[in-house]
């Protein structure tokens, strides 16, 4: 399941357009058909729909472990009291992507869990 840098942007690209996939305040959120009628487009979309959808999904939960992993490290490196210089910043290239506009995605805990280690020290 590897895919070339270009593509996976691409796919968050789709994805992020996608809100019934991700916004549980959208009222598409909870209908299943509307649901998978947005993956139908994501993959139409991505390389002229030659991906099969459920490595699509694979894909997506393969980046959204990969990012909680990194914010994990992120996190733990300002709760160890680090000067700003030591803070771990992810070499990762789609990490400032998910982590500026995917927040939405990802367990609201975690990001405040985060920031207040970050207003703490």
């Amino acid at each position: 399941m590897e895919w070339p840098n270009e593509t996976i942007a691409g796919f968050l690209t789709l994805y992020e357009g996608e809100p019934s996939l991700w916004n549980s305040k959208n009222a598409e959120h909870k209908n299943k058909n509307d649901q998978h009628d947005a993956w139908l487009r994501i993959k139409q979309n991505l390389k002229g729909g030659t991906i099969p959808l459920q490595e699509i999904k694979k894909k997506r939960d393969s980046l959204m472990g990969t990012y909680r992993k990194l914010r994990s490290k992120v996190c733990q490196s300002i709760k160890s009291g680090s000067g700003a210089d030591e803070i771990y910043k992810p070499d990762w290239p789609f990490y400032n992507v998910m982590a500026h506009g995917w927040r939405w995605q990802f367990d609201s805990q975690d990001i405040v869990r985060c920031a207040k280690q970050t207003e703490s020290n």
